[in-house]
């Protein structure tokens, strides 16, 4: 390639008798050649006076579209591409350009469409056929993404993008097993292939393994930290598991790089009021409503926002006619509103109604026992905690509400033996070393007590409850000093 570089700069001379037209098409092959062989960094300048010279120089036009492109000037990269194909319309490379402007922009359609171009003149483009089998996807037209699909695989056996194309074919025909295991033979060659975790880390939640959902996010995370899209999935599955805590942990971090995305805002509202943090978390719903007062969140804030306000018929009444109530986490934050504001029978309605629709999430039967706790049923509890942990059995939250039924039946030994599985899962949660220290407290043993509240307050010295709590053990050990 050197070589044909030096040529094209030894033969491309201008002649007197060269038309301006070939004077500028001469100077853009220059310019590129001489780009080709290092010997200028930025070529800018030359192919637009190339352009000045011979408008319609496909060089010229495409190293300029190009350019534009990488750039982010989508106006000027249409303007060269127009220009470029007006003159060569079979141009794979300028068409695949366009195609890419289309897809940035949201028109799926017509991206497809561009691709379709392509490789009715050029069948064998595999990139055109990689996206065009993404978009396909996309659009959930999974026989025709199929064929293209299996067309990559039988000319290139290896293809790592088909491959990961495939598994997501797989996933969205609710193949789970298969999916999970083609992902697994491309994460045991490329470990750190990031399509591939973001696909695991969904297939274990679809799948309803949110411990291993949770680890495929996290090395996601590990890889690269700031993305948004994984770090709101973790946050998710981290709700999911009972670890508020985390989750605020999670969100926080991407926060100042995404101060206006109101998804963000809401979902880490949720996260605060779950965490105990009501104040915080109503704050930043009511800031999400008033930049999106009409976007796919918005009746959940609502709802949340009427409960606190005890507008609680008009809030049962959007719950239960909102789309996103159908979901466990909404509906969860739902009812833990309800408990929190003092409507106790309404939540238990509202459990039972998403239990019913759930009865095999443990999430939703976790859910229920904590509603009958909160009602003082503590045999009814029990048995919901027990039905949740036979599904799952290290689901967090029914351990600890588990634990909460044993030490009230004044059961220590069986409540400290799950307080001890529950903390071999997060082993620093501040919400669990709370808990754990209010246990010891009632069961007397205080100086396990004060240990696992300074424990906890080491954590985060600011910690208004850590804090509290420390000095509670003081007081009740006789140290008013301390």
């Amino acid at each position: 390639a050197q070589e044909k570089n030096r040529e094209i700069l030894n033969q491309l001379t201008v002649q007197a008798n060269d038309s301006q037209e070939i004077r500028g098409e001469i100077l853009a092959l220059r310019t590129q050649a001489e780009l080709n062989l290092g010997q200028i960094k930025e070529g800018t300048i030359k192919f637009q006076q190339a352009l000045e010279l011979s408008p319609k120089s496909h060089t010229a036009n495409w190293a300029l579209a190009r350019k534009a492109f990488e750039l982010g000037d989508d106006v000027s990269a249409e303007r060269h591409l127009t220009m470029l194909l007006d003159s060569f319309p079979n141009d794979s490379g300028a068409q695949f350009i366009r195609a890419q402007l289309y897809e940035k922009r949201g028109s799926i359609k017509a991206a497809r469409l561009q691709y379709s171009k392509i490789l009715r003149t050029h069948p064998q483009n595999i990139e055109a056929r990689l996206r065009r089998a993404a978009l396909l996807l996309a659009d959930e037209e999974f026989n025709r993404a199929q064929e293209d699909i299996n067309w990559l695989l039988e000319r290139e056996p290896t293809l790592l993008p088909a491959k990961i194309l495939q598994a997501q074919w797989l996933w969205s025909a609710q193949q789970y097993d298969l999916a999970e295991q083609q992902l697994k033979e491309i994460l045991s060659v490329e470990p750190n292939q990031l399509s591939a975790l973001e696909l695991l880390g969904r297939v274990a939640m679809a799948k309803d393994n949110h411990q291993q959902a949770t680890q495929h996010f996290k090395h996601y995370l590990e890889l690269e930290p700031n993305n948004l899209e994984i770090s709101m999935l973790y946050a998710n599955v981290q709700l999911l598991l009972g670890c508020s805590s985390c989750a605020v942990s999670t969100l926080t971090q991407v926060q100042s790089s995404n101060h206006g995305n109101t998804d963000l805002m809401t979902l880490l509202g949720l996260a605060y009021i779950e965490s105990g943090e009501q104040k915080k978390g109503l704050h930043l719903l009511e800031k999400a409503s008033f930049l999106q007062p009409y976007d796919e969140n918005a009746k959940i804030r609502n709802t949340i926002q009427s409960i606190y306000s005890g507008q609680i018929e008009q809030a049962l009444e959007q719950a239960r006619y909102s789309a996103a109530a159908d979901s466990l986490q909404s509906g969860y934050i739902t009812v833990l509103s309800l408990l929190t504001a003092g409507y106790s029978d309404d939540a238990v309605v509202e459990a039972e109604r998403l239990f019913a629709r759930y009865p095999s999430e443990p999430f939703a039967a976790n859910l229920l026992g904590l509603v009958k706790l909160y009602q003082g049923d503590v045999d009814a509890a029990s048995e919901r905690f027990n039905h949740a942990l036979s599904m799952q059995a290290d689901y967090l939250p029914a351990l600890l509400n588990l634990a909460e039924v044993k030490r009230q039946q004044r059961d220590f030994d069986e409540a400290e033996r799950l307080y001890r599985k529950a903390s071999k899962k997060v082993p620093l949660d501040k919400q669990l070393l709370l808990t754990q220290a209010r246990f010891y407290l009632y069961s007397g043993n205080n100086s396990k007590a004060l240990q696992t509240a300074q424990q906890a307050w080491e954590l985060n010295p600011q910690d208004l409850a850590a804090g509290f709590m420390t000095m509670r053990v003081h007081l009740t050990m006789g140290d008013p000093s301390a």
